[in-house]
């Protein structure tokens, strides 16, 4: 799995982007990665685009998602997930319902993320803006 992230200070604004074969040891090292960032503190809207990820079947991915979670450093984001794929949809739906947190959402359309997310840009920009990000 390979992901890639963007701050914007300015707006509190993260954008991750994963892709190919979900992997719970790479996420947790995505998690460890951005969160060590100083940007992260000030970050208050999360976009995580998972359009070009595949997950695996089942929903024990769920449990595994909770409890990666506890590893989390806490503060307060709206957080909207980007989906497409049925299997993706299932796997977040339950994960947003177990968590119960309004702020929490999947959208399936760039501009329903910008709703969430209450966000100063169009959806256009902010397709430009994931088309622009790169995996190293």
């Amino acid at each position: 799995m390979k992901y890639t992230y963007h701050f914007q200070k300015e707006s509190g604004l993260l954008i991750i982007q994963y892709k190919d074969d979900f992997s719970m040891e790479n996420y947790i090292q995505s998690l460890k990665e951005i969160q060590s960032k100083p940007e992260w503190d000030s970050c208050f809207k999360i976009l995580i685009d998972l359009r070009k990820l595949t997950h695996p079947r089942g929903t024990k991915i769920v449990d595994d998602l909770l409890e990666v979670r506890k590893i989390e450093k806490p503060h307060d984001y709206r957080l909207a997930y980007l989906v497409e794929h049925p299997s993706t949809i299932v796997i977040i739906h339950l994960y947003i319902d177990k968590l119960n947190d309004p702020k929490y959402k999947y959208c399936s359309t760039v501009e329903a993320t910008v709703n969430h997310l209450r966000l100063n840009k169009t959806s256009k920009e902010i397709n430009k803006m994931l088309q622009e990000l790169s995996f190293n």
